[in-house]
């Protein structure tokens, strides 16, 4: 049977983050080997029978334990875990019933295992399974991610994670380049038309956040935009700095960062957009004299 880790979490509680460790853990493993509920389901309406087929099939549950997930009540201050109808009692009940791995994530610092009196009753048992921290600081996530993919991939999960040999080595002498001051950019955007500051984050980097330099360059064909990015290759090769680039149809989109320097827009970023430009001026030339 292949593997599936359910992600079972409270949206009142842990909802933003759990989305977050699912786009990270999707980046790594896929969207077949994982499964959670993103669709808003009005509280009291029948169990979904997608959610309850992808918990059978489940072969690992991560239980997300945040501040409230023991605590949070319905609007008549009924606290939700002692229904016996409420969707986390259910997927985490199932779990334990059928034996299928689980693992705890505590959200924070500073939460701690529930004692297992505080739980209902079918629950208890629950925290004799292992348990994660899961630090949302941006300082911390990656490494408790590390720590959430490696015990998936002892569970059976198969790992997607690129090898060293799938990215590019990072330059030292780049790691220790600045990135622009506000004024140092706003000064060089002055010469760099429609060039614009963008902040992206990529699922496998999350949280981090990348500051890139990002440009649409529009072309009459499919076929010119194609033949725009294979210009621009041996440019790259030369500058020995390379984008994150995409083509649409007629439009290729063009981002820069310095990823060695921790994504940052460095005076590297400058410079190739520079380059980029006149090599687009030269390429409209060669198309109209051809």
């Amino acid at each position: 049977m292949a593997s599936l880790a359910f992600i079972s979490y409270r949206r009142d509680d842990t909802g933003p983050l759990a989305q977050g460790l699912y786009l990270q853990l999707k980046a790594r493993f896929g969207s077949g080997q994982l499964f959670m509920d993103v669709n808003s389901v009005p509280v009291g309406k029948q169990w979904p029978p997608r959610i309850r087929d992808k918990l059978q099939e489940a072969t690992v549950v991560l239980a997300v334990i945040g501040p409230t997930w023991l605590s949070v009540s319905d609007k008549w201050g009924r606290r939700r875990l002692d229904k016996a109808n409420d969707w986390v009692r259910l997927e985490l009940e199932t779990a334990l019933d059928q034996r299928k791995d689980i693992i705890n994530l505590l959200v924070g610092h500073k939460i701690s295992r529930p004692p297992d009196k505080a739980l209902p009753k079918k629950l208890r048992g629950l925290f004799d399974y292992p348990y994660l921290r899961l630090r949302p600081e941006v300082e911390t996530w990656a490494e408790d991610m590390n720590s959430v993919g490696r015990q998936l991939v002892e569970l059976g999960l198969k790992d997607n994670e690129p090898g060293p040999d799938a990215l590019p080595t990072p330059l030292p002498w780049k790691a220790d380049l600045p990135g622009l001051t506000e004024d140092q950019l706003n000064q060089a955007l002055d010469g760099l038309p429609d060039w614009e500051p963008w902040q992206d984050t990529l699922q496998r980097e999350y949280p981090h956040s990348r500051q890139e330099l990002r440009k649409n360059f529009i072309f009459n064909s499919f076929e010119e935009a194609i033949k725009f990015m294979s210009y621009l290759v041996p440019r790259f090769t030369d500058l020995n700095h390379h984008p994150r680039w995409a083509n649409e149809w007629k439009t290729v989109q063009i981002r820069l960062a310095t990823w060695d320097g921790r994504n940052k827009i460095t005076t590297e970023d400058v410079r190739a957009a520079q380059v980029v430009d006149r090599a687009y001026q030269e390429f409209l030339t060669q198309l109209s004299s051809s």
